[in-house]
């Protein structure tokens, strides 16, 4: 398992949040924790920077390879899968997170849901924010374009022209797809170290399958105290909900 704390994020999304509001202390103190073995204040140190509202895939990182460390499998798995939705070129990460899920007693991973990746390769290799910043970047290259054809009209600025419109259309279908793919049917991860599937919500009646800790689990339905569950080979069950921690963004 790799140790290498990542630290980029320090200086990452300052434009998304207000300066004097980033816990650098905090997160500064969680890295001195995690270097000297105390992985247990390391957790809660980087908890705490999340709930101030740093949504970072660094930090979950970070937060994943503490949880692996002071052995919380599930935990692990689940900042791992946040951090490769904000990180999906990462390699480290990646790294982990196979190392965390090879771990687990299920040994059960899900393949690409989107049948559009096979065209878009490049589709799970961006995340949204990324995708929306390429179509950003397109659009006023479109607009300086116009604006020179306008003050030099000529064969080239109309062929460049209708190489960004044909990059921005596809640069669209690519950013609706990843948001198809980011805000499809959330996933959970099993938190406990073992956990019974039932046949019904109500009555508890027959066990269809059991899952180990780290498990990645998709969500078909929510109540109140229990969700409905599916896994990669298509098998169904109902486990309680505090048995499981639920991202409401697809992992990818």
């Amino acid at each position: 398992m790799k140790r290498c704390l990542l630290l980029a994020f320090l200086f990452l999304l300052g434009l998304r949040h207000p300066a004097g509001a980033f816990p650098l202390e905090t997160i500064r103190q969680a890295n001195q924790d995690y270097l000297q073995g105390d992985y247990a204040k390391a957790v809660a140190g980087y908890e705490q920077a999340l709930k101030a509202g740093w949504d970072n895939g660094h930090l979950h990182y970070n937060l994943g390879n503490a949880y692996y460390q002071s052995g919380r499998l599930g935990p692990a798995v689940f900042h791992f899968l946040q951090a490769r939705l904000r990180l999906p070129r990462d390699e480290d990460v990646a790294a982990n997170l196979s190392t965390a899920i090879r771990r687990t007693e299920d040994l059960l991973e899900w393949e690409s849901l989107s049948p559009l990746a096979s065209v878009l390769f490049w589709l799970e290799d961006f995340n949204f924010w990324e995708h929306l910043q390429a179509l950003f970047w397109l659009y006023l290259g479109l607009w300086a374009t116009l604006v020179w054809e306008l003050f030099r009209p000529g064969p080239r600025p109309r062929l460049v022209r209708r190489v960004l419109l044909g990059l921005g259309v596809v640069c669209l279908v690519s950013t609706l797809a990843r948001w198809h793919l980011e805000r499809g049917q959330p996933f959970g991860v099993v938190i406990p170290p073992s956990v019974e599937a039932r046949t019904k919500d109500q009555g508890f009646s027959g066990t269809t399958f059991r899952l180990h800790e780290g498990t990645v689990v998709r969500i078909l339905e929510q109540g109140e105290s229990w969700v409905t569950i599916e896994l990669p080979d298509g098998r169904k069950g109902w486990v309680t909900r505090d048995q499981l921690w639920i991202s409401t963004h697809n992992p990818v």
